[in-house]
C-alpha cells in the first residue's frame, strides 16, 4: 500500500513538472513572445507599433480585437504588437494573447503610470464623486484619468517604443470590420501626417472646466512654440475669431500618432505645462 501512494505522489509530481515545463516551453520558447526586448524592425517599411493598454482580466476582450487587426490588416504587413500593463503580465496571460498573432509580441510594463506627489488625492476622489453623481462618462474612474495622461505624453518614454516612429492605440473589444488596403504607417510617414482619428465629437464641457485657460496661458507664453493658425486644426476646434473653444475633439479610443512628435520639445513643454495643473486628474 506505502508502495503504490509513493507511486501515485511520484506520478502526480511528474505530471505537475511536465505540465510546468510543457507551458514555460510554450510560453518563453514561442518565436512570437518577447519580454522585455528590444523591438525588431527588420523588413518593416515604418517603425510603427501596435500597441494596447491592457488588465490582465481583458484577456479575452484582447482576443478579439486582435484576431481583427491581424484579418483586416497586420497579417500583411507584420507590424509588431506591444501589450503594455500597469502590473506584470501573467505567463497565462502572455501564452493566450502571444497565440492570437503568429508575428512579433512584446509585454511590458507602464511607467509613470501613477499620480505625481503634487496631486491632491482627496481633491481627486471629490471630483470623480462628484462627476459619477452627474452621469459624467468615466467621470467616477481613475484608471481613465491614468490611461489619457499616459497615452498624451509619457507612452513616447516607453523602453520598448525607443526606436519607434508611430504607433497605433488599439483599444480593447473595438472591432474592426473591414480590410484595411493601405498602410497607414506608411501613408503617415510619406505625407509627414502627426495624427490620424477616426471619431470627432463633441466634448462635455463639464470633464475640462479649465483646459482651454491653462492652453491660451501657455500659447500667449510660448508664441515661438506655436504654429499659424490657418496651418493647424484649430479653426475648427475654436470660434469667435480663435478666442473661444466650441467643444470640438479628437476621441482617442482609436488614434495613430507619430512619436517623434510627442518627443518634441515643444510638444513636451506643452504637456509638462499642462501636467502641473492636475488637470489630468482633477479633471477628466
Amino acid at each position: 500500500m506505502g508502495r503504490f501512494k509513493a507511486q501515485i505522489i511520484s506520478g502526480t509530481l511528474l505530471l505537475i513538472l511536465l505540465t510546468f515545463f510543457i507551458s514555460r516551453h510554450w510560453i518563453h520558447k514561442s518565436p512570437a513572445v518577447y519580454y522585455p526586448k528590444q523591438i525588431d524592425w527588420s523588413g518593416l517599411p515604418v517603425k510603427g507599433a501596435l500597441v494596447v493598454l491592457a488588465r490582465e482580466n481583458e484577456m479575452h476582450e484582447i482576443r478579439g480585437t486582435m484576431l481583427d487587426v491581424e484579418e483586416r490588416f497586420n497579417d500583411k504587413h507584420k507590424y509588431p504588437w506591444v501589450i503594455l500593463g500597469d502590473q506584470p503580465f501573467s505567463l497565462r496571460f502572455q501564452g493566450f494573447v502571444s497565440s492570437m498573432a503568429p508575428g512579433r509580441i512584446y509585454f511590458g510594463q507602464t511607467q509613470t503610470w501613477h499620480e505625481p506627489s503634487f496631486i491632491d488625492i482627496k481633491k481627486v476622489e471629490e471630483t470623480m464623486s462628484q462627476m459619477a453623481n452627474e452621469g459624467i462618462y468615466r467621470g467616477e474612474s481613475l484608471s481613465w484619468r491614468k490611461m489619457a495622461r499616459y497615452n498624451a505624453g509619457f507612452i513616447a518614454d516607453h523602453p520598448l517604443l525607443q526606436e519607434a516612429e508611430y504607433y497605433w492605440k488599439v483599444q480593447p473589444r473595438s472591432r474592426y470590420l473591414c480590410d484595411i488596403k493601405e498602410d497607414p504607417f506608411v501613408m503617415m510617414k510619406s505625407q509627414g501626417k502627426k495624427l490620424a482619428y477616426a471619431i470627432a465629437m463633441v466634448e462635455d464641457e463639464r470633464t475640462i472646466p479649465s483646459l482651454w485657460t491653462h492652453v491660451k496661458e501657455f500659447i500667449e507664453t510660448n508664441p515661438d512654440s506655436i504654429l499659424p493658425i490657418s496651418s493647424t486644426i484649430l479653426p475648427w476646434m475654436l470660434d469667435d475669431a480663435g478666442t473661444t473653444f466650441n467643444g470640438n475633439h479628437i476621441w482617442n479610443n482609436f488614434m495613430i500618432i507619430s512619436l517623434e512628435f510627442l518627443r518634441s520639445k515643444e510638444y513636451r513643454a506643452f504637456f509638462d505645462y499642462i501636467e502641473r495643473t492636475g488637470g489630468f486628474f482633477y479633471e477628466r
